[in-house]
């Protein structure tokens, strides 16, 4: 449990977001449709999970556009996809209340206040 990060090379020249690239979107896609448990298994201390979750947004919005659907669209699929896998995963595994939702609530952090930066103890919060 969140361990894992996802890592996309080969397009390190080019001044395009990985996210913003349909066949970086599609193959996330194709990753999720397999696999949604991104929340049990992801690192949420890299931007990878954020990475994963942009893919899901719509691209080349302006800072206005992302206000206006980001959250909604991130909510939907939380709740909608990630969320119900996460709890599938801890049920499977066996975690307990107070870790799946010491795990939620994580993951809830992750994404509104960004990839915690941790060293040792609590994690620190980039904003």
């Amino acid at each position: 449990m969140g361990a894992v990060d996802l890592a996309i090379h080969g397009y390190d020249h080019t001044p395009t977001e990985l996210f913003e690239m349909d066949l970086v979107r599609s193959f996330v896609r194709h990753l999720d449709e397999a696999f949604p448990y991104w929340l049990f298994f992801s690192s949420l201390h890299s931007a990878s999970l954020q990475m994963i979750a942009l893919c899901f947004l719509p691209p080349f919005l302006t800072d206005e556009g992302k206000r206006q659907h980001f959250g909604p669209r991130l909510n939907d699929l939380l709740l909608k996809r990630w969320i119900p896998a996460l709890n599938q995963m801890a049920e499977y595994v066996g975690l307990t209340d107070t870790e799946l939702r010491d795990r939620s609530d994580a993951a809830i952090d992750y994404f509104t206040l960004g990839p915690a930066v941790s060293t040792k103890g609590s994690p620190q919060w980039n904003q």
